[in-house]
């Protein structure tokens, strides 16, 4: 048995079939069941962009933005953290010994600090701008780029799905110049998940980089084995408040 719900996001009409999930569940879980959602408002822009001859130039190979930072919403963090754990022995110590040495040139530079700040401090978009930019410049590349391409795929965050590009893909080589032309997607997951999870728990509502995630996962493992009650309104709420988000956004600009 499964609940159907009707969303009118900017980008269009999704329809969403939220499952039976009776009794508690684990957050990660029930966050895993949300994310693909991220997918189908893609790739409803990507349609709505192809119709006026602005194609996504993005594809398997590059890996231009994946030196970017990636928000990350606490379940998310629990997930990526998970993901880690189960990749077969090899890949698992490559990955691992790739998130050691990023997360130690972040930490020297204080960078991480500052990330942390700014995501509970309502910083405006300049600062976190100005913050990104100084990530990217670190030249960081995310651990699971495997040949330019995302080794976890069907796993990767909600921040990833949400970024597309329609310039031309060489551009990407700088994503801060303002030539760079992102699909203009509304939702913004992380932000919606961020907060639900302030609320489940009390807590102010953080943002945690992925570079942090296996660290802040460590520290906070409560986190993994977190339950709820009423997963289903749970699942309802979060999209409802992600498409009334998108929706101001979409007045906004």
């Amino acid at each position: 048995m499964t609940t159907p719900l009707t969303l009118d996001f900017p980008e269009g009409v999704i329809s969403f079939d939220i499952p039976d999930l009776s009794g508690p569940q684990r957050l990660a879980d029930v966050v895993r069941i949300i994310i693909p959602v991220v997918d189908a408002l893609v790739t409803r822009g990507a349609d709505i962009a192809l119709q006026f001859g602005k194609p996504v130039s993005c594809k398997a190979g590059c890996g231009a933005c994946c030196c970017q930072m990636v928000p990350l919403s606490t379940p998310e963090a629990v997930i990526i953290s998970e993901v880690i754990d189960n990749l077969p022995v090899d890949r698992k110590a490559v990955v691992t010994n790739s998130f050691s040495a990023a997360h130690e040139k972040l930490t020297a530079s204080g960078l991480l600090t500052r990330v942390y700040d700014l995501y509970t401090s309502q910083a405006s978009t300049e600062e976190v701008q100005a913050v990104n930019r100084s990530y990217f410049q670190m030249n960081i590349s995310c651990p699971f780029l495997c040949e330019g391409s995302c080794s976890i795929y069907p796993f990767r965050p909600s921040r990833c799905r949400e970024y597309s590009v329609l310039s031309p893909a060489e551009l990407c080589a700088d994503p801060f110049d303002f030539r760079i032309k992102r699909l203009p997607i509304t939702v913004k997951l992380v932000e919606a998940l961020a907060r639900a999870w302030g609320s489940l728990t009390q807590q102010t509502p953080i943002i945690v980089p992925m570079i942090d995630a296996p660290w802040w996962v460590e520290s906070h493992a409560e986190n993994r084995e977190l339950m709820i009650e009423g997963a289903e309104q749970f699942i309802k709420s979060v999209l409802e408040y992600t498409c009334l988000s998108a929706n101001k956004r979409a007045a906004q600009n």
